[in-house]
């Protein structure tokens, strides 16, 4: 038996990813971690706390399509989950998430920008209440 890790808790209510690789490869288990992707040509690496699984013949865009919104494009070849943000640099277009740096390019800079400034605002609101 192969065994597999993918990136949300919470996609195992939709099942969405984990759907597709039970459907495609039932012999394969899937675990349920969270953390980054990062693509290397067709292949996507998906990056948890304490691994990296290797997913064939996926494009950031098909992955990007099917997790939550928190989950933003940040690079041509990263996406981030939101919630493990721990800082960014505007000068240097750097993202923390705790366990390692990932680039931002330039065509993403604006849009993360704006994004990360609504989400900031979003979670004072909710400190607030």
């Amino acid at each position: 038996m192969f065994s597999i890790l993918i990136l949300q808790d919470d996609l195992t209510q939709s099942g969405t990813i984990k759907k597709i690789i039970e459907d495609k490869y039932p012999q394969w288990k899937v675990y349920i971690a969270r953390s980054y992707t990062e693509a290397n040509g067709k292949n996507i690496a998906i990056h948890t706390d304490t691994y990296v699984v290797i997913i064939a013949n996926y494009s950031v865009t098909k992955i990007l399509q099917m997790l939550p919104v928190y989950f933003i494009r940040c690079h041509r070849k990263y996406i981030i989950n939101k919630k493990k943000l721990i800082s960014y640099d505007k000068s240097t277009r750097i993202i923390n998430l705790g366990h390692c740096n990932i680039p931002v390019g330039r065509k993403y800079k604006e849009a993360l920008e704006k994004i990360l400034k609504l989400w900031y605002i979003f979670m004072v609101i909710l400190e607030i209440f």
